[in-house]
Parts: C-alpha cells; structure tokens; sequence
C-alpha cells in the first residue's frame, strides 16, 4: 500500500443487505452532503447513491464499502478524471483500516448553470 494513500479509520461493513440498506437509507436522510476537499471542498450529494447500486448483481457488496467511501470522498486524492456521455466522472480511492483498497465514483451533473456532484459508486478493487 503506497504511503501517501488515504487509509480510513472505518472498516468495510459486514451486516446483512436489509441492515446495511437501513444504515444507508438512514444515513442519507439524516446527514449533510460531505465536502469534498480535492474538488474545493464542493459538496457531493448523496441522493442518487441507492437508485445507482441497488440495481447491480454486486449491490451487497458495494453497499458495504458506503461509509468508507464517504470518508474517502472527503479525504483522498482524485485518481482519475473522464468526460463520459457528456458528464464529467472522478474516481477516488483509498483503503479501509484493513488495507481493503475501496475505490469511489463521482458524477458532475451540469442542468443549465448549476453543476451538481454525485457520489454514484464505491467498492471494493
């Protein structure tokens, strides 16, 4: 693991896909969208997180690296950067206190004027 890699103090969740989902649904509602310090502390909301996971064979999976990711987002570096379909995408990636590599995706959204970020996907790599 390169030393200059963010490593979370958080681990990769290991509850059930119904407790892990209440967490998240709970956490969504409750919670502020975290900053982003990489991207001039811009906001990254968390609204579309579910509605882009929940579809996927490896939803469970992804879930389970949620929180971690959150702490990644707000923490590690940007690895890479693409203009997909006309959205701008980030990827972040850290290490949860296992030394899990996880890795993030955020979307920029862009309707009229305003760009919005998203934080789209986390998992393990």
């Amino acid at each position: 693991m390169p030393e200059d890699q963010f490593i979370s103090a958080l681990a990769i969740s290991n509850l059930s896909k119904k407790d892990t989902l209440r967490r998240i649904s709970d956490y969504i509602e409750r919670n502020q969208n975290p900053s982003c310090k990489h991207l001039k502390g811009r906001k990254v909301k968390l609204s579309k997180y579910l509605e882009a996971t929940i579809p996927r064979k490896d939803a469970t999976a992804r879930m389970r690296t949620f929180f971690v990711g959150i702490d990644v987002i707000k923490k590690s570096h940007i690895v890479s950067f693409r203009i997909h379909k006309k959205l701008n995408e980030y990827e972040f990636m850290g290490f949860d206190k296992h030394g899990k590599q996880i890795r993030v995706h955020i979307r920029e959204e862009i309707e009229k004027s305003n760009k919005t970020l998203y934080f789209i996907s986390s998992f393990q790599a």
